[in-house]
């Protein structure tokens, strides 16, 4: 029995089994052709999705600054008085009034041209006064717009807006000050006075033998016409320390209104025309003219407390058989020691040792003060001890000195 080598053959179909077989290779090739272009088109699609994302995040945030700064352009304009004139400065004049009382208004810039009702200007004009903070136009004492250079004041003087002075008339001339009459200030007070006026500065009632242009030593002062005494003030006003307790309130001059008031940085009760200042402590008191709308406010410490020393070696007669020690006094204080018409000093333990009638004015930085008299009897000091006792030794040995020389006498 013979065994043979089985062989297979491999046959190929034929006709259309054969289409088939193409088919189907053809159509793993297109499915393998897609497959390759569809990665390319989601690729494709990736790259414009993110850079349509990029440019959407872009074209945001450009719009949201040209949001912000319309923003803080409306804002600037509101904040500048007029929201049509772009901040720019400009100058107006009046070309005429005509029968209605209308007032021609002519822009040098050549900004704009309008025209407006007699004595309020719808347009910019140059100006340096206060400005209502809801309208942004010059406050007057009318209540309206105020465009002049000067204002008259409740007290009857003038206020200048170019110098900051208030200007009183006198003889012969005008007298302007820095402040207006009644006001309290703690700093320097500025006058100028006209060539030919005849005025006198009076301070805590005595006149000055001249007229300063600059005050600032604490008083008070007056400005007097010519040669009529008190009768004939034109103004006053107080020069104060920073710290002081010459003040117990303080009346506004005519005219004049209070805004706020603290003491140690807390709000006070106040009225409108009149601050009560017994309260010791650190005012800032703030406060307006209403005919020109400035405003100021007075910074000014409130001591009322007297200085606290004490007064040893007196008795309940104010009366003392030895020296006067003065205790207690702080830095800052002074001592004024008058006797009769002689001014004295204390020593160097604060003493007053010398017998006589005294006065005693202690005061303080704020101008508090005691006084106190009293008087000092005729004493033996120590001086006068040492004094009676080389007395007392000179007459002794005198005396020995004779009685020796009696007894030589006798013996010869």
């Amino acid at each position: 029995m013979s065994f043979g080598t089985r062989q297979r053959k491999l046959s190929l179909p034929s006709g259309g089994a054969r289409s088939q077989v193409d088919d189907g290779f053809a159509r793993e090739r297109r499915q393998m052709t897609e497959g390759r272009m569809r990665g390319v088109h989601f690729e494709k699609n990736e790259w414009q999705y993110y850079w349509k994302m990029e440019f959407s995040m872009r074209r945001n945030i450009l719009t949201v600054l040209k949001l912000y700064i319309g923003i803080l352009l409306t804002v600037f304009l509101l904040a500048s008085g007029n929201p049509y004139d772009m901040g720019i400065p400009k100058t107006v004049t009046a070309t005429g009034i005509d029968e209605a009382g209308t007032v021609d208004v002519e822009n040098s810039n050549a900004i704009d041209s309008y025209t407006t009702e007699a004595g309020v200007s719808d347009g910019d004009f140059d100006y340096d006064g206060p400005i209502d903070m809801f309208t942004g136009s010059p406050i007057s004492s009318d209540g309206g717009q105020d465009t002049t250079q000067r204002v008259n004041i409740s007290d009857g003087s003038v206020y200048d807006r170019a110098t900051g002075y208030y200007i009183y008339s006198v003889d012969n001339g005008s007298v302007s000050v820095s402040v207006a009459d009644g006001m309290i200030v703690a700093g320097d007070v500025t006058v100028a006075l006209s060539e030919n006026a005849n005025v006198r500065l009076y301070k805590d009632g005595e006149p000055l033998d001249d007229f300063p242009g600059l005050i600032n030593a604490p008083g008070s002062y007056a400005i007097i016409s010519g040669d009529t005494g008190n009768d004939g003030q034109i103004m006053g006003f107080r020069v104060v320390s920073n710290i002081t307790g010459s003040v117990n309130q303080y009346n506004l001059p005519a005219g004049f209104s209070v805004r706020s008031v603290t003491i140690n940085g807390n709000d006070a009760a106040y009225d409108y025309g009149v601050v009560d200042m017994t309260q010791e402590g650190v005012y800032n008191i703030n406060y307006i003219c209403s005919d020109n709308g400035i405003t100021y406010t007075l910074n000014v410490t409130i001591d009322h407390t007297p200085p606290q020393v004490t007064f040893e070696g007196l008795d309940e007669n104010n009366r003392a058989k030895g020296p006067v020690t003065i205790t207690g006094l702080q830095e800052g204080d002074t001592v004024s020691v008058i006797s009769g018409n002689e001014v004295k000093k204390l020593n160097l333990k604060s003493q007053i040792t010398e017998s006589g009638d005294y006065r005693v004015v202690v005061s303080d930085a704020a101008g508090n003060y005691i006084e106190r008299q009293f008087k000092i009897l005729v004493y033996l000091n120590l001086q006068a001890w040492m004094l009676f006792g080389f007395i007392l030794i000179l007459i002794v040995g005198m005396a020995i000195a004779l009685t020796f020389t009696r007894k030589n006498l006798r013996v010869r």
